[in-house]
């Protein structure tokens, strides 16, 4: 399998199946989430696009040393999977609270969407801010997948880095099934509500949504159990000065594997789910047809 070909595939038609999602979240009044998420991928499948390029052939020692580049998506890395399950559980957070009719939907536009920069964005800059604790070198670079965060085997990375994803699963898949509760709860109702509380919302808007909810997190969700289970009984006590060693500071440490690491699959899967359920509802047909006639394909429409 020419993996360098495979994963260049994968991305790029990740990143085009990004767009009509975006588009059609982007004058969402409370689109923050979504598009939150879909910020999220687009990065992490910009990455896995490079990295396959220049570091997915046999040569990927030689190619280029990534700095700056390798810098910035090292703690990109570090952030994007709490990002993403922050993402989502905000997407239920906001569905919920338009089932109940609580306070949250008298709230001022810019208080709502503090809550929602909150929800979404605290976690990850926290992560980001901090990930420098555990840096064992600047970063590590791996065929196919190219920048790599190098982490120390202390506890400090499981408390930093670790166990957020996990937990904000967790916390997403609480807040979706709260939400189908409500709704089916009040499903009788749930036209009106979606009306009169101006969401935006419908039904089938609503299902897709909850849908895309628990699809994402129950993919995401074993990994992430299988993967803290994994790394939580190898870390040891920890020590600044043998963490930062100068030394391992100046190398460039290149690593040959066999595949890509699974992750860069399952980004691509989330990009296609993405594509799936928003970017083929009927609010998107009008979208289409403007694309037809724009690039000169409007005897189609």
């Amino acid at each position: 399998v020419n993996y360098q070909a495979l994963l260049i595939v994968l991305s790029s038609v990740a990143l085009i199946c990004l767009i009509m999602p975006v588009c059609v979240h982007i004058k969402n009044p409370d689109g923050i989430p979504y598009l939150s998420l879909f910020l999220w991928l687009t990065l992490l499948n910009i990455e896995t696009l490079v990295n396959a390029i220049i570091w997915g052939g046999e040569n990927f020692r030689s190619v280029w040393d990534g700095k700056v580049w390798c810098d910035f998506y090292a703690y990109i890395n570090d952030a994007s999977t709490t990002g993403i399950c922050c993402a989502i559980t905000g997407i239920a957070f906001h569905m919920y609270c338009i089932l109940s009719t609580n306070r949250f939907l008298q709230f001022k536009r810019w208080k709502k969407n503090l809550i929602f920069l909150t929800i979404c964005w605290a976690q990850p800059i926290l992560i980001i801010s901090l990930s420098y604790i555990v840096y064992t070198m600047r970063f590590a670079i791996f065929k196919f997948n190219g920048c790599i965060a190098a982490h120390s085997a202390t506890w400090p990375t499981i408390v930093i880095i670790i166990m957020w994803p996990l937990i904000w699963s967790i916390i997403g898949i609480i807040l979706s099934s709260l939400t189908l509760f409500r709704y089916f709860k009040n499903r009788k109702d749930a036209k009106d509500i979606f009306h009169c509380t101006k969401s935006g919302l419908t039904v089938a808007k609503f299902i897709r949504s909850i849908l895309f909810c628990f699809l994402t997190l129950f993919i995401l969700t074993p990994i992430l159990v299988i993967y803290f289970i994994e790394n939580f009984n190898i870390y040891d006590s920890y020590d600044w000065d043998k963490v930062h060693d100068k030394l391992m500071w100046s190398l460039s440490f290149y690593r040959s594997i066999d595949q890509p690491i699974y992750d860069r699959y399952v980004l691509s899967v989330l990009c296609y789910l993405a594509f799936i359920i928003f970017g083929l509802g009927k609010e998107t047909h009008s979208k289409y047809k403007a694309l037809l006639k724009w690039i000169g394909l409007s005897f189609l429409v």
